[in-house]
């Protein structure tokens, strides 16, 4: 370890400062006068800054102030509602948005222009009257740096007092600009900008200066120079994220070397910055640091041989303390290392590591135990798992456990973050309240929280209160938390091995939450559940036959009468599905009998139909398919009828009206008054033959008949309703295969 390290050096210097009286006389008188006059300079400087942010921050909460009003304007909301431009009807609307523009007091040449952009209509209304947004900027904002788009983009975006500096026509102007209060969510329809005379504020800046040779400017938090007294070289602007208010802050620009003072604005985020030369400020004192300066070389001379035996003396304890952490197998420190700092560091990692191992082995405790809770749970009791019985609190000559299986209905509450929320609250309130009676351990199973009651003995009186304690729980998480929980019980088992089976029938009742619609089900309740059902064939075909004649009334009484002879509180969940399954059957086939065929392929069972609705539930579903069904079967057979009449009238009016060149598909269905898509389809299922199709296959066999006579086929064209005979010609070898002239010749 060097004696001569960083340590030592200051504890050195330190003494030299504190001893050699001489010393600090001459450098505390110097100090003093260099003090004072920056002090007077800050102080000038504060007052100035003050008096700028008073003058400035006042009319900018004027300017927040008429943003904020014009923000809820009812006229103003109105006109950026208009999305396709505005019309006659508006243009008085906008007319008063103007006028009252106009009204405004602007007696204060800092706000300089007042107009609203309509992001609906890209329109501007202002003070300068009504015109488009593109026309506005050309005239007052346009420049290279700052093109249209630019500026329309940020015009329709978001804003709340949002500032924006632009060069335009008429100089360097402040926007500021917030979004209507009323507009639609998502939706930016109106900005309100306020045109701030930057001008003016520079002449502000300019007669609050004090000294010729100071610079007053307002930046920006994007480093932006607002404004200054005079205009500053390029590139030189101070760093925004380092000026923090007050003085005596040092920076140097263009070569020269300055004192700052820095006072922020209420209202916004500018900074007003005033800079005087160090020159100026130090002048005073520079006469007097030449005599402080022999002054300083005979202290240094007079305390430094003192300074060096003191210091010497009181680094010795530090020097033992770093001997004793060394000693302990931790790195010394470097040659250049600071002693203090690898003292603090050195007793940091030592309390760290001691709060590290204690949290460390509470968290492992919490872990081991509910990894030995999930194995007594999850898995058959034996021996080897008689350390763990006892690490999770169950020692003792109670011999009885039982299991308690709590969860949030998913349904109830989808997000992760809230279920696990959920499980928290259910196992600290499960486990305050069993606690008063029982010793219990609660352990969460994925989405499910676990609780192990050991009890006494096997009384009903025990079983009894657990069910009480539930439901009291229960009752508490729904007025205090507003959520519900399903709650399975398990009997309980003599032994630890009561654990795992205590378990496993909480898990087997779990499908009896829904066909009982309780959320609290007993296992010992369901355990005697019946284990078959009658479903005669004769009750079957009493069914099928009902939905074939189309007797829903009945069908629905006989599928009631199935439940009611069946269903019961006490059935059991396997037998409950096959009934299911056997009732799915009987429906399809009476759709089947009853000419219902598409009807299997139509509902999909598995969404509407399931062992885990409510029994009255269940059975509704099914009387409500039964009446779809003969509703179906009714549907069919009077479309079937209707749609045969309505084919034979359509050829009849076919065969009447070949010859009219007008006629087509959309000529018959107007006849009939029935769209054309909708008739063609009727017809085509019907005679599996289109209707147009049947048009051109009645007028080739009209012609073939006229061109065995003695016609032209120019004439046979025309009669039989084609307007040229190219047309003709092309339809009737593509309906014969040979020419109109063909067949004529031939004949």
């Amino acid at each position: 370890m060097k004696k001569k390290s960083k340590v030592y050096i200051h504890m050195f210097v330190s003494y030299l400062i504190i001893l050699a009286i001489p010393l600090v006389v001459a450098g505390v008188l110097y100090s003093l006068m260099l003090n004072m006059t920056r002090r007077q300079t800050a102080a000038a400087n504060d007052n100035m800054l003050e008096c700028i942010q008073r003058e400035t921050d006042f009319k900018i909460d004027e300017v927040k102030k008429l943003a904020t009003r014009l923000a809820m304007d009812d006229n103003i909301q109105k006109a950026s509602q208009v999305r396709l431009g505005f019309q006659a009807k508006d243009q008085f609307n906008l007319y008063t948005i103007v006028q009252n523009l106009k009204n405004i007091n602007l007696s204060d040449p800092f706000i300089e222009d007042v107009f609203i952009w309509f992001a609906n209509t890209q329109t501007v209304t202002g003070m300068k009257g009504s015109m488009s947004g593109e026309l506005m900027y050309q005239l007052y904002y346009q420049n290279e740096d700052y093109p249209y788009h630019k500026f329309r983009e940020y015009m329709e975006q978001k804003h709340y007092m949002d500032t924006l500096t632009i060069n335009g026509a008429f100089g360097k102007r402040q926007l500021f600009t917030m979004t209507n209060f009323r507009s639609d969510l998502g939706e930016q329809t109106a900005a309100i900008c306020i045109s701030i005379n930057l001008d003016e504020l520079s002449r502000l800046l300019e007669q609050m200066k004090w000294s010729q040779d100071m610079k007053i400017l307002v930046i920006n938090s994007n480093n932006e120079i607002i404004s200054s007294n005079e205009p500053l070289p390029d590139g030189v602007v101070p760093d925004y994220r380092i000026l923090e208010d007050g003085s005596g802050i040092s920076s140097r620009w263009d070569g020269k070397e300055y004192y700052l003072s820095v006072r922020s604005a209420r209202s916004n985020d500018w900074k007003y910055v005033v800079a005087i030369p160090r020159q100026v400020v130090e002048a005073p004192v520079r006469k007097v640091q030449k005599m402080t300066i022999i002054g300083l070389f005979i202290c240094v001379l007079t305390g430094s041989l003192f300074s060096y035996y003191m210091t010497g003396r009181n680094y010795h304890p530090l020097k033992e303390l770093m001997e004793l952490f060394s000693g302990q197998g931790r790195q010394a420190p470097g040659e250049r290392e600071d002693e203090f700092e690898w003292l603090r560091e050195q007793t940091e990692l030592f309390f760290k590591e001691h709060t590290d191992t204690k949290e460390m082995l509470k968290n492992s405790e919490q872990n081991l135990k509910n990894y030995n809770l999930m194995r007594l749970i999850e898995y058959p009791y034996d021996e080897e798992m008689k350390s763990t019985l006892d690490a999770c609190g169950f020692a003792g000559k109670q011999s009885y456990f039982a299991v308690v299986l709590c969860s949030v209905p998913q349904k109830m509450v989808r997000a992760v973050k809230e279920r696990a929320l959920c499980r928290f609250i259910i196992g600290n309130v499960m486990e305050e309240c069993l606690s008063e009676y029982f010793n219990c351990a609660v352990v969460e199973l994925g989405d499910q929280v676990a609780v192990i009651v050991q009890l006494p003995d096997q009384e009903e009186g025990y079983s009894e209160k657990i069910r009480q304690v539930v439901e009291d729980v229960q009752q508490i998480l729904e007025e205090r938390f507003s959520f519900s929980m399903t709650v399975l019980i398990g009997s309980p088992h003599e032994n630890p091995e009561g654990i795992h089976l205590s378990y496993q029938e909480a898990v087997e009742i779990d499908e009896y939450v829904e066909l009982l619609d309780s959320n609290l089900i007993v296992y010992h309740e369901v355990r005697d559940a019946q284990r078959r059902y009658e479903y005669s064939i004769d009750m079957e075909q009493k069914i099928i036959n009902a939905i074939k004649t189309g007797n829903s009334r009945a069908a629905g009484e006989y599928i009631g009468q199935v439940f009611d002879n069946n269903v019961s509180d006490h059935i059991s969940i396997d037998v409950y599905r096959c009934l299911m399954y056997d009732m799915m059957g009987t429906l399809l086939k009476g759709a089947d009998a009853g000419g219902y065929h598409d009807f299997g392929a139509e509902f999909q069972f598995s969404r509407e139909l399931s062992a885990m609705l409510p029994v009255e539930e269940l059975k509704m579903r099914f009387q409500a398919l039964a009446e779809r069904i003969c509703t179906g079967i009714a549907d069919r057979k009077k479309d079937t009828e209707r749609d045969s009449a309505l084919s034979r009238r359509v050829e009849a009016y076919i065969l009447e009206n070949y010859g009219d060149p007008d006629l087509n598909i959309s000529m018959v269905g107007q006849h009939f008054h029935i769209t054309p898509s909708y008739l063609s389809g009727i017809y085509k299922k019907q005679t599996g033959c289109s209707l147009l199709d049947y048009i051109t296959t009645v007028r080739v066999e009209r012609a073939r008949e006229l061109l065995g006579q003695d016609y032209s086929v120019v004439e046979v064209a025309e009669a039989v309703g084609f307007r040229e005979s190219g047309s003709f010609i092309r339809v009737f070898k593509r309906k014969t295969g040979i020419t109109p002239g063909s067949l004529k010749r031939n004949i």
